[in-house]
């Protein structure tokens, strides 16, 4: 009974484990969708003025700051694997 406690608590570990990582995944695939918006935007904002250069500039600083300070659990909380089920080529 024991061992068994034991190995069904190692699935769950790996499974969670997995749910992490896809979840990291996932948020890195659509923090680089979204970066790519804000460069295309960037390059498009080039034939305009500089202070909407430099908005663009700091929206961009932003949001990477925004990724990198995440936490494990806002990571958790924002990708839940049975809305979210992800296809395995991001995989």
């Amino acid at each position: 009974m024991r061992k068994q406690n034991l190995t069904s608590e190692k699935e769950r570990e790996k499974t969670q484990n997995k749910h992490y990582f896809r979840s990291v995944l996932f948020l890195i695939r659509n923090h680089l969708i979204n970066s790519s918006f804000l460069f295309e935007k960037m390059n498009i904002a080039r034939s305009y003025t500089k202070p909407f250069q430099e908005r663009i500039h700091t929206r961009i600083q932003a949001s990477n700051m925004n990724f990198l300070s995440m936490t494990y659990y806002e990571i958790q909380s924002q990708y839940n694997p049975e809305t979210y089920p992800i296809h395995r080529s991001y995989i």
